[in-house]
């Protein structure tokens, strides 16, 4: 996977860049489990739609520890962190625009949901597009990406599930949209609303976000964090073997 190491303000200028160039473009966010699930899958599709992203932001504080052994630098920098700066900020250079210039749909919440958004953020020019029950390939969800791709906006928040908003972000760029960056940033709505708890500080600090959310919900996550989420570690070594080998090539030959 080809991450962007960039912290969020070389994130929002790259955001910015691809704004100002003709065509749609989005970025994934994967964390732990989309990782895992992105080399373990036999799904061409799945993997067509992350290396199809112009972004890949890194999620998680776990890969990014993991990046270091061999010598990677992978700044995390969470989903929902991203949404909420861009929300109070906009995506003027400086930060101090009017977030309102900034033309922001958002796809996946509830109606319910988007009016609390909405009020959090008053001053962000937010616009709401329905998604119902949808599965890629039937009607409903080509439906929807023909609404989305006519719909006017600049950036648009895809608050799907994985991998779903991966599939329908790449959709988008398929249907041929013109204009317009997306988003995949999963549960970030819930996190910002107050439907769901982000981990406290100190456990986001030292990678323990993960435990925070499987104490919360332990029925929903422990397939995620227990059974999935290890074989990152498998993943991780592979590649130090990999870097390994290279090393030792280089020297033999040097």
């Amino acid at each position: 996977m080809q991450f962007l190491d960039a912290d969020l303000e070389g994130i929002r200028g790259a955001i910015r860049k691809h704004l100002a160039t003709p065509g749609f473009f989005y970025a994934v966010t994967p964390n732990v489990d989309h990782v895992v699930t992105y080399h373990g899958s036999a799904d061409d599709d799945l993997r067509d739609a992350y290396d199809g992203a112009a972004l890949q932001i890194c999620d998680s504080r776990i890969l990014s520890a993991l990046a270091r052994p061999s010598g990677r630098r992978l700044t995390p920098v969470p989903g929902s962190d991203l949404t909420r700066d861009i929300l109070e900020r906009g995506l003027d250079a400086d930060g101090a625009g009017a977030p309102s210039a900034l033309r922001i749909a958002v796809i996946g919440p509830s109606q319910a949901a988007f009016g609390r958004l909405r009020r959090r953020y008053p001053k962000a020019a937010l616009t709401f597009l329905p998604s119902g029950r949808m599965k890629p390939g039937h009607p409903a969800w080509a439906a929807a990406v023909e609404m989305t791709a006519k719909a006017e906006w600049d950036l648009i928040l895809i608050c799907l599930s994985f991998p779903k908003q991966e599939f329908f972000a790449r959709d988008l760029r398929r249907h041929g949209r013109c204009h317009g960056f997306g988003l995949c940033v999963g549960a970030s709505i819930d996190f910002l609303t107050g439907r769901q708890r982000r981990a406290p500080r100190a456990f986001q600090k030292v990678g323990l976000e993960w435990l925070h959310r499987l104490a919360s919900d332990p029925k929903r996550m422990w397939r995620r964090y227990l059974v999935r989420g290890p074989a990152i570690f498998s993943l991780a070594a592979r590649q130090y073997a990999q870097d390994a080998r290279k090393h030792l090539r280089f020297s033999r030959s040097s």
